[in-house]
């Protein structure tokens, strides 16, 4: 059984902390007393392979990363097993509640042995067991592929407790308010890394935060030449919005692509902007 302390009783670790839509959360342990039968983990998601059969030659073509310059991915799915710790609740209540609050539902999921980072997709109940030592139940997943992480590219605060510097990004003092202000004629450049973009393929948002912007500019050196290149050329305000976003100053382009394939990838973007244009890049990092 995971998680014993040195007189043999569950010390909490290794759990699920599940919030629904609504906000309500529920921990595995705190709430509902499940005890996971082994460290808990999330399978990696299929990949979406496409190859094609060369009759004229030997071997195969293989097109998976033809359309976008990157493997795409499928589902992570499995499943957990817990133990029930008897004494706390009817096993039958227990089983109603779990049911009425993850079966089937759109869930953000976390595993407290990686706090940092939380998993999306639906939960469901697959089965119980009781007998008279113990009841177990089996929770099924289906979650998308990438783990996103609790803060985006501009939130004030993070996590110390498991931070690496080798690896790890504080993003707020990267891709936070911006001089996007031209320097004379030339534009404001900056380079970002895949590794401080994360693994997830994302299009950030351009908030303008002061001033006007009328240029963008990124090259995405990872997608040269299939797409490496995008630009906007338009006058954006913190009172203007474009048409894939509803939030005033807020500018979403989705030919501006940030990857993190690889860790030492540029991601080049280039401002041109009043004295006092200001922008934040704001993203959510994701990792498999």
């Amino acid at each position: 059984m995971a998680g014993r302390g040195e007189t043999g009783q569950y010390n909490g670790e290794h759990g699920l902390i599940i919030n629904d839509r609504y906000k309500n959360v529920r921990d595995t342990h705190l709430d509902w007393h499940l005890v996971p039968t082994g460290i808990l983990a999330v399978e990696p998601p299929s990949v979406k392979t496409k190859i094609v059969e060369n009759p004229g030659s030997d071997g195969v073509i293989d097109l998976t990363e033809a359309v976008t310059g990157y493997p795409q991915y499928g589902q992570r799915q499995g499943s957990w097993d817990f133990y029930i710790l008897n004494g706390w609740y009817s096993w039958d209540v227990l089983y109603s509640e779990i049911l009425n609050f993850l079966h089937g539902k759109q869930l953000s999921v976390r595993l407290t042995d990686d706090n940092d980072y939380f998993y999306r997709g639906r939960m469901t109940v697959n089965s119980r067991k009781s007998d008279k030592s113990h009841s177990q139940i089996t929770l099924d997943y289906d979650f998308e592929p990438y783990k996103l992480s609790r803060w985006t590219s501009v939130s004030p605060s993070w996590s110390w407790d498991k931070f690496v510097f080798s690896r790890d990004t504080i993003s707020r003092g990267i891709f936070y308010n911006l001089d996007a202000s031209s320097n004379g004629n030339a534009a404001r450049v900056y380079t970002f890394t895949g590794r401080q973009v994360g693994r997830k393929p994302t299009t950030p948002v351009f908030r303008i935060l002061s001033g006007q912007v009328t240029y963008i500019r990124l090259f995405n050196e990872e997608l040269n030449p299939t797409g490496g290149l995008a630009s906007a050329s338009l006058t954006m305000t913190p009172t203007g919005t474009n048409m894939d976003s509803k939030e005033a100053g807020c500018y979403h382009f989705l030919d501006m692509i940030f990857t993190g394939f690889r860790e030492n990838n540029k991601l080049t973007v280039s401002f041109k902007g009043s004295v006092d244009a200001r922008v934040s890049i704001e993203f959510r990092p994701g990792m498999l």
